[in-house]
């Protein structure tokens, strides 16, 4: 993803529930508009539910080292 350019100083990010979309191309933007309207949900909830998966799998792919078993071998 590219970098976001520097805001001039009088200028606001466009922002969503707080979660700050001037960096989402409008191609994403509109496929979270058809995800919400498809669950019955809001673009903001959406961003909070892709982020909460993204953490979830983080989490789990930084445990699974420590869930492999080492045997000894001869």
């Amino acid at each position: 993803m590219e970098r976001p350019q520097r805001l001039p100083d009088n200028a606001i990010p466009f922002s969503i529930d707080g979660w700050r979309v001037d960096v989402l191309s409008q191609e994403m933007l509109l496929r979270l508009r058809k995800l919400a309207d498809h669950n019955g949900s809001t673009v903001a909830a959406q961003l909070r539910k892709g982020i909460a998966q993204w953490l979830a799998k983080r989490e789990a792919e930084s445990e699974l080292p420590e869930k492999i078993i080492r045997f000894p071998t001869r």
